[in-house]
């Protein structure tokens, strides 16, 4: 008998000997003909030596694509790849292939093998339909076949796009629809409430909820609100609104974001028998909390262009043929009634009897976004709804000159939709010549220097403001960067230093104090601290060179930084416009006045603080009135988070001054910035002073501390606090208008981080 076991367990050792051999020799002649593979970027090269892309490696996993692929090819093949290692299959495989090493002798093993495998890749599949659309299923299938690898791959590496069962994954692709939306919010709900009733204990019975379950559909978006970025939901007809806690979140989409992301389309469900209000605020809110929230698809816009009509902005893989469909072209979209299949991805014959014409729109713009074709159409808010109402179950749409539009119409809508980006465009330079002509006479010279900032496609002259990830030094190239228009930081061609560069960084904290400094400094500037830290940078273009580099700030990579004074306020011209004088009077107490020569106006000037409450929090305005009374400017703060600040008034030898000071203290991050300045004889700015500083001790934090230089920096405010008495604040969610100095509350003792710092990383 001990015989008999020392044998078997000698076969099962051989066994597991073969089986590891096996993978040993596999992955060595591979490596072997990978050693020509050319890096593109990260982990993903590209190589002549293989016929099938494929993902290798546990710990520092690397995707390689063969050289023949076309760039649409290439799209989804590598999307297929990086789905795998987002999901860790690469990991999950190598865990399976030990596991038949073990149990070689078991064919259950061995079918378990294999298909899990099938499903993974199948999943993947799936994924990449999800995320680009059914109109590329054809290109896809006819991919999969002719990379196909015409065998099973026994060994845990490599994890290849063309493995497996060929002609079942076809089959499946071309079969595949997305989940009806309806479908996945029901599952989301269903699961929510079974959570819900598997873990409560059992109690009294309840009343049956009666009336239908309330829903809304909008669209993710991150909206400035007096300087600070809020995501809310822009819902057609609504406006923008607080997203709601809710039960549960279904995002459907594979990604590596937790949440919701700018660009999600979502339905939100909320309970059945509840009366949901949406509060008159701004943003406004929903008066109760959700029961789910599911994404119904990603990478949409919309835009009100007033007249209840918004611009529309969608993945354009729902669209059959897209890749032919041009600008100009009318795209129909149809309500299909009473509709079992998937309706968006079938081809119904238009006007059938089950079909209901919504609108007809022009294509207005055609673009690309993550690597999806997106489009651009008009649409009134109630037709938005009933296309968010129907996505993935009754909409469908088709491309193609419909009757209902005529080419002159289409060519009106273009030359409206030009007209008003034009606009756009003018206001927007209007609004940065303004800014900078109102700058203090110091920092306005300096500005000067640097020439006009520009924004757009880098068309080699002129001036841009770049964010600068990294230089290649012996290239001579900045080679990772993202502009203002574009946050791809390998989108852009490497931009090229000339030999005569010359290179410029900012010293002054609050202020604009250029140095010249050689390239090898700036290089290191540039490149201190995490390397996915930015430095914000000028970059001026001469015959497609970059003449001049100047960093905005030397002390960047420790958080600080010269901030220019962009006012906020918008309760005063929100009260005008709703109710006129008849509103102060009715929501808001004058509290106190002050007369201080704070502009560039004959006399003193009156300053007004006003306290009070619209309906949706304590807040308070600061109107400054010339001697004749005529309004110059308007500040004001509320307990909101978003709002809390703090306004000054103060003199020094060279004159009166206002001082803003923002406060924002979330124990492991957040970050103080003042402002300092006058009005001129209109009521702009003239800026004398203003600086930030931001810290960060979370995970990957890409902001570094040093204690000396936060004292420099505390020591340019301090000044100015102890020259000047609080007129208004919101801070700590309190309206308050003592006028006391606060010097004492902001600074270096009662600011600094240093025993802070030392807290958390011990803890940690």
């Amino acid at each position: 008998m001990e015989s008999a076991v020392k044998a078997g367990c000698g076969i099962w050792l051989a066994g597991v000997a073969v089986m590891a051999a096996y993978s040993l020799v596999s992955l060595v002649r591979l490596k072997r003909r990978l050693k020509t593979a050319v890096r593109e970027k990260d982990n993903l090269y590209v190589t002549t030596k293989v016929a099938t892309p494929f993902v290798i490696g546990i710990w520092k996993p690397r995707i390689y694509l063969p050289a023949i692929l076309d760039e649409e090819e290439r799209g989804y093949v590598l999307l297929h790849e990086q789905i795998h290692l987002k999901r860790k299959d690469h990991i999950i495989k190598n865990a399976a292939f030990i596991a038949l090493c073990l149990h070689w002798f078991n064919p259950l093993v061995w079918a378990a093998f294999f298909l899990s495998g099938k499903d993974m890749e199948m999943s993947c599949d799936e994924a990449v339909i999800r995320k680009i659309g059914s109109s590329v299923k054809k290109e896809y299938s006819t991919s999969l076949l002719s990379m196909a690898t015409g065998r099973h791959i026994v060994s845990g590496v490599p994890l290849a796009f063309g493995e497996g069962d060929t002609g079942s994954r076809i089959k499946n692709v071309l079969r595949y629809k997305k989940p009806a939306a309806i479908g996945v919010g029901i599952a989301a709900a269903a699961c929510a409430v079974l959570t819900v009733f598997l873990l409560a204990n059992p109690g009294k019975e309840k009343e049956a909820q009666t009336g239908e379950a309330v829903r809304y559909y909008g669209v993710v978006a991150d909206v400035n609100i007096e300087g600070d970025t809020r995501r809310l939901l822009v819902i057609p007809g609504i406006g923008e609104v607080d997203i709601p806690a809710a039960e549960s979140v279904y995002p459907y989409f594979e990604r590596e974001e937790q949440g919701l992301i700018p660009g999600d389309m979502v339905v939100i469900t909320f309970p059945q028998g509840k009366e949901v209000a949406i509060q008159e605020s701004y943003p406004a809110r929903f008066s109760e909390s959700a029961e789910s929230i599911v994404v119904l698809w990603e990478s949409c816009a919309l835009e009100s262009i007033g007249n209840n009509r918004f611009y529309f902005t969608f993945p354009g893989g729902v669209v059959p043929e897209v890749s032919r469909v041009e600008i100009g072209e009318a795209l129909s979209i149809y309500w299909e009634e009473g509709a079992e299949e998937n309706w968006a991805y079938l081809p119904v014959v238009p006007e059938s009897e089950n079909s209901r014409l919504i609108a007809v729109s022009p294509i207005l713009a055609v673009g690309e976004r993550d690597g999806v074709k997106v489009l651009t159409i008009e649409l009134s808010a109630n037709q938005l709804q009933s296309v968010f109402a129907g996505f993935g179950y009754h909409i469908r749409f088709e491309p193609g000159l419909d009757g209902n539009i005529s080419e002159e119409e289409i060519r009106a809508l273009q030359d409206e939709v030009l007209a008003e980006q034009i606009r756009a465009l003018q206001e927007e330079v209007s609004t940065r010549q303004d800014e900078l002509s109102s700058m203090q006479g110091g920092i306005k010279d300096s500005l000067e220097g640097l020439g006009g900032l520009q924004e757009g496609k880098i068309t080699g002259e002129g001036s841009w403001r770049v964010s600068v990830r990294s230089v290649a030094r012996s290239a001579r190239v900045i080679d990772a960067y993202m502009t203002a228009w574009d946050n791809s930081y390998d989108g852009g061609e490497p931009l090229a230093l000339a030999e005569d560069c010359v290179f410029k960084a900012n010293y002054s904290m609050d202020g604009i104090d250029l140095r010249e400094i050689s390239y090898d400094e700036f290089a290191d500037l540039i490149g201190e601290g995490p390397n996915w830290m930015n430095k914000p940078c000028i970059l001026t273009f001469q015959d497609g060179l970059v003449v001049e580099a100047v960093l905005e700030s030397a002390w960047v990579n420790y958080g600080i930084y010269f901030s220019r004074f962009s006012p906020g306020s918008y309760l005063y011209e929100f009260l005008m416009e709703e109710e006129g004088e008849a509103g102060l009077d009715r929501y808001y107490t004058l509290d106190s006045t002050e007369k201080l020569d704070i502009a560039d106006c004959e006399g003193l000037e009156t300053v007004e603080i006003y306290t009070g409450n619209m309906g949706d929090g304590d807040s308070g305005m600061v109107l400054f009135k010339d001697e004749e009374g005529r309004l110059l400017f308007t500040q004001d703060v509320h307990v909101a988070r978003a709002g809390w600040g703090n306004i000054y008034l103060g003199e020094t030898e060279e004159g009166a001054f206002i001082m803003n000071v923002d406060v924002e203290d979330r124990w492991d991050f957040g970050g103080y910035s003042y402002w300092v300045y006058r009005l001129d004889a209109e009521g702009g700015i003239r800026q004398i002073a203003g600086s930030g500083f931001d810290f960060d001790f979370t995970e990957n934090s890409s902001i570094l501390y040093d204690d000396e230089l936060f004292r420099e920096w505390i020591a340019g405010m301090t000044p100015w606090l102890e020259n000047s008495h609080l007129i208004l604040s919101s801070q700590e969610g309190e309206v308050r208008t003592e006028k006391i100095s606060e010097a004492d509350k902001y600074n270096y003792d009662t600011l600094n981080l240093k025993d802070r710092i030392n807290e958390i990383y011990n803890a940690g």
